[in-house]
């Protein structure tokens, strides 16, 4: 039986307060702070702001210095971009299905009440997948986009409207995505097969997010191998990336991949299960 799941609210009043000075602006959106401003303060603290104000991402001065090199001159939207905060900082087109204006989160079969996302004006109520035909952008970001559902591993969460990654990657020259490597499960796409140039960035004190595992947060950016702009774009912002403080460039082997893209314990149990049986 699935329980509800609140957080401490009355314990973490006076911390909550403090981040709503410093993150919220008079019209609601986020601010964008230096990551010092984050560094002590709690994981709980951060993960009941966001569900208190429906935020998935907190918006840092050095994540905006990461991602602004990889869009500058090129035409880029934001998918399943919630209150639009990310892309207003970047001063792009934000999109989202408005799957998020629910009152409750699943996580781990229980629910956490949440404040439903407060979608601005400037976000457009569009599928992504109809928001990429229509804008034919070059760099597509995701930020925290639930991984699509499989019916036949519901172990695996997610949601039916989830990002089918690798879809993503044969539509658009270059994809950002910034997602936590616990939460989201993104096993349609394989970033080992060659057919891509990928590139992770492991940046604990950059990427806040709603979990309270933010040593799991990473950035990845891709591209299909062929499109030279795209692949010398991955390899020249990696670079850059790695001089910048605190960030670290990260190899991941097979098995780091498996948690994240390929078949779960559970996948690998149940093909086994089969073969024993044959």
């Amino acid at each position: 039986m699935k329980k509800i799941i609140e957080f401490p609210m009355h314990l973490l009043q006076g911390t909550i307060k403090e981040l709503e000075e410093m993150l919220l602006s008079e019209d609601g959106t986020l601010k964008s702070v230096p990551c010092k401003k984050l560094h002590n303060v709690p994981e709980i603290a951060i993960a009941a702001f966001c569900t208190k104000h429906g935020r998935y991402q907190l918006i840092t001065d050095e994540l905006l210095q990461l991602i602004r090199p990889l869009i500058e001159g090129k035409k880029a939207i934001e998918i399943g971009a919630g209150a639009g905060d990310l892309a207003h900082h970047l001063g792009i087109k934000a999109t989202d299905n408005y799957e998020g204006d629910n009152k409750t989160a699943n996580v781990n079969g229980n629910e956490i009440k949440q404040t439903a996302i407060p979608f601005s004006s400037n976000v457009e109520n569009i599928n992504y997948k109809n928001a990429i035909h229509k804008y034919r952008p070059d760099v597509v970001i995701a930020a925290h986009f639930p991984h699509k559902q499989d019916m036949n591993r519901n172990y695996d969460g997610g949601t039916l409207n989830g990002l089918e990654l690798s879809w993503v990657v044969e539509q658009v020259p270059l994809v950002i995505v910034l997602f936590n490597a616990n939460l989201h499960a993104y096993r349609d796409f394989d970033p080992t097969h060659g057919k891509h140039t990928t590139a992770f960035l492991k940046a604990n004190d950059m990427l806040y997010s709603r979990t309270i595992e933010q040593h799991l947060n990473l950035m990845l950016v891709t591209t299909k191998m062929g499109d030279s702009w795209a692949g010398k774009s991955i390899r020249l912002w990696a670079d850059l990336a790695e001089n910048i403080k605190n960030i670290n460039r990260i190899d991941m082997g097979r098995k780091d991949m498996d948690t994240i893209f390929g078949p779960s314990r559970e996948d690998i149990k149940f093909q086994n299960k089969q073969r024993n049986e044959n």
